[in-house]
């Protein structure tokens, strides 16, 4: 005789639906479906099965295509690096190339002005429109190789405005793409909103809950009018990182050639004057004479 294996049931006293996600279901991204769509709606995650316009009405989901298993290819920039600043030394055919071909066009013209000559003599009003057309030519070559050259762009690299010593440790690197995260959260499915309201107008300490509402992040933020400019993520994650440093002194600096934020830990003494040390002194002549 079969047996009857009874299912685990999961209590969920605080609202409806499951308690946890399963197992073979946790990292799965979710793609929103509408429960009124067919079955080839609701497997056509990506939107691009049914091309032909008689079929979008019928298998087209009221979604439309969902972004979940889309594939976004971006290119970090960040690790490129310049390393070889210095001028390539070209060969003795490249430097003497422009000569080579100066030579040959100098010796076809000669034979050319040398044929014209035999032919006919040159009138003098004729000699002088030459002389000012290689005139011409020369300067136009003379300013356009000029601005070929102001062109190019300069491959020195900058400078620091702080001289990093070799005593400085440097206690975190943080890069501008990972900081420019911390504008939205960092979450690639949509997250549940729930309205919650009072039992009862007179009881505050009993709610419930009215209805749950889906929201992507940046969808949500758009919908709110949020301003990135006037979010605090970026230097709330920087002061959180601060934070856990040890007390001392420290210096934030910007690399001038890369994308990057560098936290050093300065020895002590670094950045000060003589005029900041007479003034401590100072202060602990005061102390003392206060305490005596």
């Amino acid at each position: 005789m079969a047996k009857f294996m009874t299912p685990v049931i999961q209590d969920n006293p605080s609202g409806w639906g499951p308690c946890a996600v399963p197992e073979q279901f946790r990292d799965m991204p979710y793609q929103p479906f509408s429960k009124g769509d067919r079955l080839g709606k609701v497997a056509d995650w990506t939107g691009a099965t049914y091309q032909d316009k008689r079929y979008t009405n019928k298998y087209s989901s009221q979604f439309g295509g969902g972004s979940q298993y889309a594939y976004f290819h971006e290119e970090d920039e960040t690790s490129f690096q310049l390393v070889d600043t210095a001028r390539t030394q070209k060969t003795a055919y490249q430097r003497n190339r422009m000569r080579f071909a100066q030579r040959n066009l100098r010796r076809d013209k000669d034979r050319r002005n040398m044929l014209q000559f035999n032919l006919q003599t040159l009138p003098k009003s004729a000699k002088q429109k030459e002389r000012e057309r290689i005139r011409l030519q020369k300067k136009f070559q003379k300013q356009f190789g000029v601005r070929q050259k102001w062109d190019q762009k300069s491959q020195k690299p900058r400078d620091s405005s702080v001289e990093v010593r070799s005593d400085w440790e440097v206690k975190e690197e943080m890069d501008f793409p990972q900081l420019m995260k911390m504008r939205y959260l960092e979450v690639s499915e949509p997250q549940d909103m729930y309205y919650v309201s009072r039992y009862h107008v007179k009881d505050s300490s009993r709610h419930v809950i009215l209805g749950t509402q889906q929201f992507k992040p940046n969808e949500f933020a758009s919908q709110i009018n949020l301003s990135v400019e006037n979010a605090w993520g970026i230097l709330r994650c920087v002061i959180d990182i601060c934070m856990k440093l040890e007390e001392g002194k420290y210096l934030i600096l910007k690399d001038p050639n890369k994308q990057v934020i560098r936290v050093y830990s300065l020895p002590d003494g670094t950045f000060s004057s003589d005029e900041d040390e007479e003034e401590e002194e100072e202060e602990e002549e005061e102390e003392e004479e206060e305490e005596t």
